[in-house]
């Protein structure tokens, strides 16, 4: 199985900033100018990439997802950075297990109009064991992946 745990990495500190430093290495090499992620999850890292990159950060949120004020979800973008929408960006997720978070994020965001086009340059995943192989949209648009498996560190 490609994605044998869920975002647990990212709640490690030391984790944390070796999966952040192993991304920015991997988005230096591909300049986009933007980053989408989906949920809860994604924030933690997305903020903290988009703010060492100095890139935009659109969050796609995700429906019945709960509110820090107890409700339900009512906006499904929140796009972090105001102006044109994003033509070059990466989805950064945890791993890819059927495909429906990352076509679900690609809609929406180019829905509201906070990417420019419907797909990524790219799909960064930091739980995936498959270093590198190519994700395939419905639409029959190819992406590349890269992947690495980031176990918890012990403390």
């Amino acid at each position: 199985m490609a994605c044998p745990s869920h975002t647990s990495p990212v709640f490690s500190t030391a984790t944390r900033r070796r999966v952040v430093d192993w991304a920015v290495k991997e988005l230096m090499k591909l300049s986009p100018d933007g980053i989408v992620v989906m949920g809860q999850s994604g924030i933690i890292l997305g903020a903290l990439l988009s703010d060492r990159l100095n890139i935009p950060l659109v969050v796609v949120r995700k429906q019945g997802e709960p509110t820090q004020a107890g409700g339900q979800v009512e906006q499904e973008v929140n796009w972090v950075s105001e102006g044109e929408p994003i033509t070059r960006w990466v989805f950064v997720d945890d791993c890819i297990h059927s495909g429906m978070t990352i076509e679900r994020a690609s809609e929406k965001a180019h829905e509201h109009n906070a990417v420019a086009t419907k797909y990524p340059i790219h799909i960064l995943l930091y739980r995936d064991m498959r270093p590198s192989y190519t994700y395939r949209f419905p639409a029959s648009v190819e992406v590349t992946v890269s992947g690495n498996f980031f176990s918890i560190e012990e403390l």
